[in-house]
């Protein structure tokens, strides 16, 4: 069986990206002939794969997205009838119009529209977002993917983007299997603390009695930043720090600290490809998202052994156990909320036991077994 996998960017700096690469390699220990699609290319994955490039604009943001699709189904027409060649075209999201596979880590239809009402009608951010073409461009990939007469089976990964595209696009239950996503056990793990804790701390001041919060996102306002750092202000604790992991615009959020003096307990620490040695310099790993399809840096966590505070909004949050392996928050938009519980994990013992408790949860989705119930999906195409 040959699978030919279809997405623009081979590398590990956003989620979709770490779910590919982290699939790859049990793909191809099952005996699959893997092919990549796309645009961009870590050198490592070009020495282990055969990489099929194709040319697309890398700005603005719009043309890269539509002329990457565009040049993609060109590439995939060139390689022949699919079915009489045994091959099996899986694109991540939206980045090939007719897959037989497509892992749908969003449902950016019920996003649009969600994020859409949360803002002011005729405000500035709300005309922003109804002119700007990426969204309209997204749901008419995703509308011709999801279409009901089509045959792409969609991989979800969540329940919760399951019951998106079934109520925005009307997919039959048949065509839809929800997968969560897995997590590498081996590379974020508890013991990884003797090496990085003290080091990390030490790099940013922190001293072995504060107790470190950990947030990890690349949209700071969408995953709950804001709220995050009025609930810090509420405990007031001075003890507690705040090292924000991710790459994003970081002035609005300066000011915001600055204005609850909170400076000196927040650290942005930019864009990392070593967040593994964040988790290990943590305490606390504290998601108040307010929209998540899944969320691996969850489950990132959730392997290192740290407890969590995190949004039922995200998809992750249907794996655990409120009060036993996290705290879960109803409304992550409520800073009185984040603050209580935060303050329910003051405790060292309480951490540790419910940070045990995460490492054992998380040890039940490797990547292994996503890949297993994949093989189980290709054989429906």
């Amino acid at each position: 069986m040959k699978i030919i996998h279809v997405y623009p960017y081979y590398n590990r700096l956003g989620g979709v990206e770490k779910y590919l690469l982290d699939t790859l390699p049990f793909q191809s220990n099952s005996g699959k002939s893997i092919e990549l699609i796309g645009g961009q290319f870590d050198p490592d994955v070009r020495a282990m794969y055969t990489c099929r490039p194709v040319p697309f604009f890398k700005s603005p943001a719009i043309l890269a997205i539509m002329s990457f699709v565009i040049a993609a189904e060109f590439k995939i027409f060139r390689l022949g009838e699919r079915r009489a060649s045994g091959m099996i075209i899986h694109s991540q999201g939206a980045s090939s119009l007719c897959p037989d596979v497509v892992t749908a880590h969003s449902c950016h239809k019920a996003w649009f529209f969600k994020s859409l009402r949360k803002e002011r009608p005729f405000s500035k951010a709300w005309i922003k977002k109804i002119l700007n073409p990426i969204h309209y461009w997204t749901i008419l990939v995703e509308s011709i993917q999801y279409r009901r007469s089509g045959r792409t089976h969609v991989v979800a990964i969540s329940g919760g983007i399951k019951s998106e595209l079934q109520r925005y696009f009307g997919l039959p239950e048949s065509r839809i299997t929800v997968i969560h996503s897995g997590v590498d056990c081996d590379k974020y793990h508890p013991s990884k603390r003797t090496t990085f804790r003290s080091t990390i701390r030490k790099q940013y001041g922190l001293r072995d009695e504060d107790v470190v919060l950990v947030f990890v996102a690349n949209e700071f306002r969408r995953k709950g930043l804001g709220p995050l750092l009025n609930g810090l202000q509420l405990c007031a604790n001075p003890d507690l720090k705040l090292l924000v992991v991710g790459r994003d615009s970081t002035r609005d959020f300066e000011k915001l600290a600055d204005e609850l003096s909170l400076r000196s307990q927040i650290i942005f620490v930019g864009s990392t490809p070593h967040v593994d040695q964040y988790y290990a310099a943590s305490d606390i790993f504290v998601f108040p998202t307010q929209y998540e399809p899944f969320g691996l840096v969850a489950t990132e966590a959730m392997a290192a052994g740290l407890p969590l505070i995190i949004s039922e909004l995200a998809g992750a949050a249907e794996l655990m156990n409120d009060g036993i392996d996290c705290i879960k928050l109803r409304d992550p938009k409520d800073p009185v909320e984040i603050a209580s519980a935060l303050k329910r994990l003051e405790s060292k013992e309480v951490r540790d036991s419910m940070g045990l408790k995460a490492r054992e949860s998380a040890l039940k989705h490797s990547w292994l077994e996503v890949v297993k119930k994949l093989d189980d999906v290709y054989s429906l195409v």
